[in-house]
């Protein structure tokens, strides 16, 4: 009598689900540890973008309209960027008073590691320098990741890496 073989049999079918269910394992790793670097990189960026945000209101005199209302009349001093926790703020900075302008929230699995100096970056009128060297940095915290992003703002300079 011929046999016909039409179908798998049980062992096939185990083999191949089973090197489908290792890939697709390994592959959710790696998308998971990928999408955390990502989320790591544009918590990094918006910070960068409102650090130059605070510079170029300071280098172009910008008193937001606070100088009108007798707010900033005492003396401006500048804009800066106060951290605390995993916020961060862009104020306005007179002489007796400030400003907070806008709040901005990292992502959940990114913290703030080393925090520059007193919580805060001052950028000066008309120059947009902070006077000194200051590093932040980010760190992805879920999934057991030890991968960081190093901002440094020297003398008004921000650069990332």
């Amino acid at each position: 009598m011929v046999k016909n073989k039409q179908a798998f049999t049980l062992i096939e079918v185990l083999v191949s689900v089973t090197i489908i269910i290792l890939f697709s394992g390994m592959i959710m790793a790696y998308y998971n540890q990928q999408t955390a670097y990502k989320k790591l990189a544009q918590d990094a960026d918006k910070l960068v973008d409102v650090l130059e945000l605070a510079k170029k209101k300071a280098m172009a005199g910008d008193l937001d309209n606070y100088y009108n209302t007798g707010g900033c009349s005492t003396g401006y001093v500048g804009w800066q960027v106060f951290f605390s926790g995993s916020n961060y703020f862009l104020d306005l900075r007179c002489a007796g008073n400030t400003w907070r302008l806008r709040n901005y929230t990292l992502t959940d699995t990114v913290s703030i590691n080393t925090f520059p100096t007193n919580n805060l970056i001052i950028f000066s009128p008309l120059t947009g320098s902070n006077n000194s060297l200051q590093t932040i940095k980010l760190y992805e915290t879920s999934l057991g990741l030890s991968k960081a992003v190093t901002i440094s703002i020297n003398y008004g300079n921000i650069s990332k890496n």
